[in-house]
């Protein structure tokens, strides 16, 4: 008699730990694999503030680079930019007795000493020769072309994270939780397959900001040595912050992920389980 195995029943044969007789070995790689998970999700949740146009948040944990000057620090994101001058603390205030003795006001009035600009105003206003953000051959409307483009691309795979992360984990808890060996069927196969769009999807969305948006600062920087930007940045270049570190972290932890249950074994059923499909020769019943 023939048999074949499945594509599915051939990946629960492959790994190195968590036979039936590893019990532990399981138990630590499946809840490693759940940790692996949870960051995942915080940190792509956190990634999202990348979207912000608020420049408090611009200049802090919802920043993707960075430019800094003795002037001050121009800071991006997947909105535009904010400019930080040299010397303050925070961006945005709110004051409800804006001066002594004279009565105070409800709401506080919002005070902002950072400067913002979203890349599509960049791109309009500052795309020619007479702009007043022109230094010789260079317009700034022309790099912020370059990373409005990468910008665009990373949002899609930013949202798509945190959507895949709140998935993977309500379906570790309800139907692909791989805890107990004998009911470890089959679920290898899919798990595998649901890793392989966030890791793709989100290594891409790393190297197209830093190659279409990062890269290409640095490439004017370099040409701009010797301007009047020089006299503000000094030869500084762009830096990746903690929105990109965060979403570069999710994507390692979906590689771990991945790499943990392709080390976990599922259960093969050992030729006598649904994995395993027999056929009779022709002409025979």
């Amino acid at each position: 008699m023939g048999q074949y195995l499945s594509c599915c029943g051939w990946c629960d044969h492959v790994g190195c730990v968590g036979g039936k007789e590893s019990a532990g070995g399981r138990s630590c790689i499946v809840f490693t694999d759940f940790i692996f998970i949870i960051i995942a999700l915080i940190t792509s949740a956190i990634g999202l503030s990348g979207f912000s146009s608020s420049s408090s948040v611009i200049t802090g944990v919802g920043a993707w680079s960075k430019v800094s000057g003795d002037k001050g620090s121009v800071y991006s994101n997947l909105w535009g930019v904010a400019f930080k001058p040299t010397g303050i603390s925070q961006c945005e205030y709110y004051v409800s007795c804006p001066v002594a003795g004279r009565t105070c006001v409800y709401p506080p009035v919002r005070i902002d000493l950072c400067g913002t600009l979203s890349w599509d105003e960049l791109e309009d206003n500052f795309n020619d020769a007479n702009s007043s953000l022109t230094l010789g051959n260079y317009t700034l409307g022309s790099n912020a072309k370059d990373c409005k483009d990468a910008s665009n691309g990373v949002k899609v795979s930013a949202i798509l994270s945190v959507v895949i992360a709140v998935i993977m984990l309500t379906t570790r808890c309800i139907c692909n939780n791989r805890m107990e060996y004998d009911t470890d069927k089959r679920k290898k196969c899919m798990i595998l397959f649901s890793l392989v769009m966030p890791m793709l999807t989100t290594a891409a969305a790393a190297v197209q900001y830093s190659t279409g948006c990062v890269s290409k600062i640095n490439d004017d920087i370099d040409s701009l040595q010797g301007t009047a930007w020089e006299a503000i940045f000094g030869d500084d270049h762009a830096k990746v912050m903690s929105c990109y570190i965060l979403f570069c972290v999710s994507l390692a932890c979906y590689v771990g992920s991945f790499g943990l249950h392709l080390c976990l074994k599922g259960n093969s059923g050992n030729g006598q389980d649904n994995d395993v499909t027999f056929e009779a020769p022709h002409g025979k019943v």
